[in-house]
């Protein structure tokens, strides 16, 4: 990773929970990874992994198909952010 970028923090239901979350993007190159699967076994975990294209991404907030708060905060950080973080990138290469 080349980079850690702090997203938010926040409550996600302030008033019912004490659940707080800590959100961060993790700048990196993916060029060469591909779907993956992870997780413990032992606990019945199926983790698997999707890259998509910032289009795409941005498509599943816009047909709702993304439909949890830190996903869509993340995504929409995302669009605000991305020209800064195309240029942070291209200056640590």
């Amino acid at each position: 990773m080349k980079s850690l970028e702090k997203i938010a923090n926040y409550y996600p239901t302030p008033g019912y929970s004490t659940e707080y979350f800590h959100t961060f993007l993790g700048l990196c190159d993916l060029s060469d990874c591909g779907a993956r699967i992870g997780g413990l076994e032992s606990e019945g975990e199926d983790i698997q992994t999707h890259i998509l294209g910032f289009g795409q991404a941005m498509d599943l907030v816009t047909t709702g198909e993304a439909d949890n708060g830190p996903l869509v905060l993340s995504l929409l950080w995302l669009a605000r952010e991305r020209s800064r973080l195309r240029a942070q990138a291209a200056g640590m290469s």
